[in-house]
């Protein structure tokens, strides 16, 4: 699975949240398919290691055995490439359902992640400020302009009066 779809953006929850069913379902087909194929690799092994054992019971000089054991024989089976070889594809197997039960984690991570950010969203959580009074003007900003006013008006007086100081002299 592609890892994009754990990156989550608040412009799109709705097509997260639309996605969040498919995604899930294929993730758990994936692990019902990965679970299957390890269960059939068991098998196979078990399989393998029975006949082989049966082989090397009714020929153990082929095996090197002169005095057949119940040790010897696991031995032997041990040792022989197709066991081996299944081994090998049991172990993989056991790694892919792994990777599979991640990826299921990780979607159910996801999923609450979008529960969360869905509901601090309804919270106006990643809002901007506003001013709640209806005037559209912010407390700061409206003090702001009082004392810019009052500083025009300031400065229109001492200059009128000024000019009326100059006018009487």
């Amino acid at each position: 699975m592609d890892n994009s779809v754990f990156e989550l953006s608040l412009e799109t929850l709705d097509k997260a949240w639309l996605d969040q069913p498919k995604l899930y379902m294929e993730a758990l087909d994936e692990a019902s398919r990965a679970k299957s194929k390890l269960e059939w690799a068991k098998y196979e092994l078990e399989v393998v290691e029975s006949n082989i054992a049966q082989d090397v019971r009714a020929n153990p000089k082929t095996y090197g055995i002169d005095k057949i054991s119940e040790a010897a024989v696991k031995e032997a089976v041990t040792r022989d490439g197709s066991v081996r070889s299944w081994k090998e594809k049991v172990a993989e197997a056991k790694f892919a359902v792994t990777e599979a039960d991640n990826v299921v984690s990780a979607l159910d991570m996801r999923r609450r992640a979008l529960e969360n950010l869905v509901q601090l969203h309804g919270q106006q959580y990643f809002s901007e400020p506003r001013d709640r009074t209806g005037s559209g003007i912010g407390k700061a900003a409206k003090e702001q302009a009082k004392q810019e006013t009052r500083s025009r008006v300031s400065d229109r007086l001492n200059k009128k009066g000024a000019e009326d100081g100059n006018e009487a002299g």
